[in-house]
């Protein structure tokens, strides 16, 4: 059975020769490359394929490098500009795409599908910067075919043509894979200003024809200053125009810092034995951070429960689970009153006679509560005490957008990546909605506001006409100048918090709490006589308890009254003090792990309080097939 399935397979291949044999491959590579005086290449490839449809269905795409590695890591971008396609001698519609390191030309249509047989596409293109240039010669170094197609390649061959007809010197062909030495290929023609290569053996896929030629150094005209001029701001231009884009927003940061963000003058810190302006501790600490911290929260639990609103206790959970705090709401006619904003925000956390535990799944009722007076806060003190300056910070993210797409631009323009007419157009049109904005006048009448108008629309249609730029000078590959003004980056985000700043009123208001917090900080009794400060007592320390919380120091502030309440701990009524309180350390023989207790850890609980779930966390013989300038490759599409 086995003898007769083979049997009928060969009278098969024998019966339908060209079926056993259908395969897509280039029949016939040959490349005419015609050399002109100024050195630019005009390059005509003929490639003479067979198609079955099945890579090659609409047509074929042929990449061309644009980029390389010059010696010592130097990179270079050559000049190419396509002429025309054509399919069997007609105009076959193409399309040129960016690519990383060059460009590809997609030939065919998608509403038409080539038919099968044997067909001959035609590339014209024109290359610059090509030519090497040696001590004694120059040199055109060529990948021909390329490396890169998908399909063999029964023969290939390159045909050189110089401007005048010059004898040529040194030469070498190179077959195979990218990086092969192999050279089976041979020179088939030669005459004065004109040489061919041809392969001796087919190619398979991924192998390509390369050569190189030299030839005297008058052939070709040298570089003139303009064009070595136009190459330089070409490959440096673009990290030049990121590196100005970075300056200039560094520069407007530290203007802006010296005109806004700047705070103004301490004053002389006096030392202060009593809270300064009637501040409750939460509010001390928002004026001290301009910002509502879990501290700050904490800060306002520990003075509610010193003035009898609320008791705070603290449970072992045992060897499973760790300790479990709540806040108990208490109900007292004896309790001292809170602020209004205070208040507020206690009942929204607990009710009378109501107790919370603290973990996460109460975290709406924390945020809740927080929220109410961190916004009591904002309105009292934001624009009064300090100033948020979000306009200058937000002035500094559109600079920072602009540099990076003017960086974008060059990238486009110097790469050929995108219509340069538009990047112009859209650069003219934000520079005139600018100007307008700017030329408006300082009254609030109909001309002000007709003029910024016109300004937004001009502004926001060149926006987003130029918006395309930066993903256009992404397909490029040369990601460079736009990585350097990214390094400012992280100086205009935080430029949203060091830009803020206290006023002139709340410069003085953060003396007098720095005057404040200077009496709490000081553990030396003796400093304090000769500062005629009031006698440290229970009450005393218990007052201040939430202000030293919300300032930090409430371990130097404990420090001060260790002694005190040991001496304390066994004298009559003692234990009716810290009443507040209920955990596993006590503040009379463990003062230190009481006030962390109630400080550090209560912040620390409530931080996790308010989470929700999830929310955090060469021709001399030194080259190679691949090597020289063209190469690319193709395939179908």
């Amino acid at each position: 059975m086995r003898l007769l399935i083979v049997a009928l397979a060969a009278l098969a291949c024998l019966l339908f020769p060209k079926a056993a044999a259908a395969e897509e491959r280039i029949l016939k590579f040959d490349s005419n490359i015609v050399v002109a005086k100024d050195g630019t290449l005009d390059v005509t490839e003929t490639i003479h394929v067979r198609v079955e449809n099945i890579a090659i269905n609409h047509g074929i795409y042929r990449d061309f490098p644009t980029k390389y590695r010059a010696t010592g890591g130097r990179r270079v971008k050559v000049g190419f500009n396509l002429v025309g396609t054509w399919l069997d001698g007609q105009p076959e519609p193409n399309n040129l795409e960016t690519l990383t390191n060059g460009v590809r030309i997609k030939i065919g249509s998608a509403d038409r599908t080539v038919p099968p047989g044997e067909h001959i596409y035609t590339i014209r293109y024109r290359a610059s910067q090509m030519i090497g240039r040696f001590d004694g010669y120059d040199e055109l170094y060529w990948n021909a075919t390329g490396n890169s197609w998908g399909f063999p390649i029964d023969r290939a061959s390159a045909t050189i043509t110089l401007p005048s007809p010059a004898p040529f010197g040194q030469r070498a062909a190179y077959t195979g894979t990218q990086g092969s030495t192999e050279a089976a290929a041979r020179v088939t023609a030669e005459e004065p200003g004109t040489i061919r290569f041809e392969t001796s053996r087919p190619l398979y896929s991924q192998e390509g024809l390369t050569f190189a030629v030299a030839f005297p150094k008058d052939v070709i005209a040298a570089p003139t200053e303009s064009d070595r001029l136009g190459w330089l701001l070409s490959d440096w231009g673009p990290p030049l125009v990121g590196a100005l884009g970075l300056a200039g927003v560094l520069a407007y940061l530290f203007y802006a810092y010296r005109k806004v963000g700047r705070d103004p003058r301490p004053g002389t810190v006096v030392p202060l034995f009593s809270p300064p302006d009637d501040l409750t501790p939460a509010a001390m600490r928002y004026i001290g951070q301009q910002s509502f911290d879990n501290r700050a929260f904490a800060a306002a639990l520990v003075d509610a429960a010193v003035k009898g609103h609320v008791r705070l206790v603290e449970e072992d959970g045992g060897w499973l689970s760790g300790s479990e705090r709540r806040i108990e709401r208490l109900v007292s006619s004896d309790a001292a009153p809170l602020a209004a904003d205070e208040t507020r925000s206690l009942n929204s956390l607990v009710g009378p006679g109501e107790s919370l535990v603290m973990e996460q799944k109460n975290h709406a009722t924390f945020s809740a509560a927080k929220k109410v007076l961190s916004d009591a806060f904002t309105k009292a003190y934001d624009g009064k005490l300090f100033l948020r300056n979000y306009g200058w910070a937000g002035a500094a993210v559109v600079i920072f957008v602009a540099a990076i797409w003017m960086a974008a631009a060059a990238v486009v323009i110097a790469e050929g990546a995108g219509s340069r007419l538009l990047v112009l157009l859209s650069a003219a049109g934000m520079a005139i909605a600018a100007l307008i904005f700017h030329a408006a006048p300082n009254d609030k009448g109909t001309g002000r506001c007709l003029l910024h108008l016109i300004a937004a629309i001009i502004g926001g249609v060149s926006v987003v006409a130029a918006f395309p730029v930066i993903p256009d000078a992404l397909t490029t590959g040369n990601w460079l100048p736009l990585a350097i003004p990214l390094i400012g980056l992280p100086f205009v985000f935080s430029c949203f918090f060091w830009m803020s700043a206290p006023t002139r009123e709340g410069r003085g208001v953060l003396d007098r709490i720095a005057g404040f917090k200077q009496y709490l900080s000081i553990t030396e009794r003796d400093r304090l006589d000769r500062m005629q400060a009031p006698e440290d007592t229970l009450q005393l320390f218990e007052r201040y308890l939430p202000y030293a919380i919300a300032l930090d120091v409430e371990n130097r502030w404990a420090d001060r009254y260790t002694g005190l309440l040991a001496a304390a701990a066994a004298a009559p009524g003692a234990a009716q003090g810290f009443s507040w309180y209920s955990g596993s350390t006590s503040p009379w023989n463990d003062t230190g792990g009481f006030v962390d207790s109630v400080g550090s850890s209560l912040a620390s609980t409530v931080s996790s309080a308010s989470t929700a779930p999830g929310s955090s966390s060469g021709s001399g013989g030194g080259g190679s097939s691949g090597g020289g300038g063209g190469g690319g490759g193709g395939g179908g599409w």
